[in-house]
């Protein structure tokens, strides 16, 4: 009786060893669940703060509306940015105090993707004293060169020979096609004309009766062929700059005539 007593404590007791065991292995097995339920608990929340900083972001980000211009200075914008070779003559006079326009020296213009030829009729002269009747001008690299081929006694010294001098010094203003592009979505159109042979359509933008600017533009080139500058003085207009583009020719410019070899 006492062997069996004894064998059934030795029983009992592998019993509960086993069963011990068997709550330790439970635990840590319900251990490593909570800490990877936690663990993924803290990942979901470092990742919701940063989609709600992106969707605060892209909210935030600025959209640009597309420009909204009249329908036909669209139509003349589209035109005139195709064309990259036109020559033209340009003249400008600008009034002075005493109420008379004052003409400023003309010239030819040949124009070919970014190179430029400014033709003077008469010799002009540098500062240092060098003249010259051609400007050779390079909108991509930004510089100019002059060289004087006139047949005129003031070119005897520097004719044919090439110097560079400063880009600013020369550079256009504007050109005809610049004119058309840059003409905002205020621009507001007025009247047609004809000018220099062309049918234009004539677009204005007005500063508060304080001034106005008006380009007229040729209905088949889209390039500008007139800009006047106005001022108001006691509510009636007065113009302070006349600006034309004539004898317009398209496609007609050779490398040649717009480089120096």
């Amino acid at each position: 009786m006492r062997k069996i007593n004894k064998f059934g404590l030795i029983l009992v007791m592998i019993l509960l060893g086993v069963l011990i065991i068997s709550c330790a292995s439970k635990k840590e097995l319900v251990k490593e669940q909570v800490g990877e339920g936690n663990k993924a608990v803290e990942e979901s929340q470092a990742i919701v703060p940063e989609i709600a900083e992106a969707a605060v972001e892209e909210s935030q980000a600025v959209i640009v509306p597309e420009a909204t211009y009249d329908p036909e200075l669209a139509q003349l914008k589209a035109k005139s940015k195709e064309v990259n070779n036109y020559q033209y003559v340009y003249k400008l006079s600008i009034r002075n105090f005493g109420g008379n326009y004052i003409p400023e020296p003309y010239y030819n213009i040949y124009i070919k993707d970014n190179l430029i030829k400014k033709a003077y009729l008469e010799p002009q002269k540098t500062v240092d004293g060098r003249y010259y009747s051609e400007v050779y001008l390079d909108t991509k690299a930004q510089t100019a060169v002059i060289v004087c081929t006139l047949k005129s006694s003031l070119c005897d010294k520097d004719r044919g020979k090439k110097y560079e001098i400063r880009y600013e010094s020369e550079k256009l203003k504007f050109t005809p096609k610049d004119l058309v592009q840059d003409l905002p979505e205020s621009a507001i159109k007025s009247q047609d004309e004809t000018f220099d042979g062309r049918s234009l359509e004539v677009f204005e933008m007005v500063k508060e009766k304080i001034s106005k600017i008006s380009v007229s533009i040729d209905k088949y080139s889209g390039l500008a062929i007139k800009r006047t500058v106005y001022d108001f003085k006691d509510d009636e207009e007065m113009i302070l700059e006349k600006h034309t583009f004539t004898n317009l020719e398209l496609n007609n410019v050779k490398k040649a005539e717009v480089s120096l070899g």
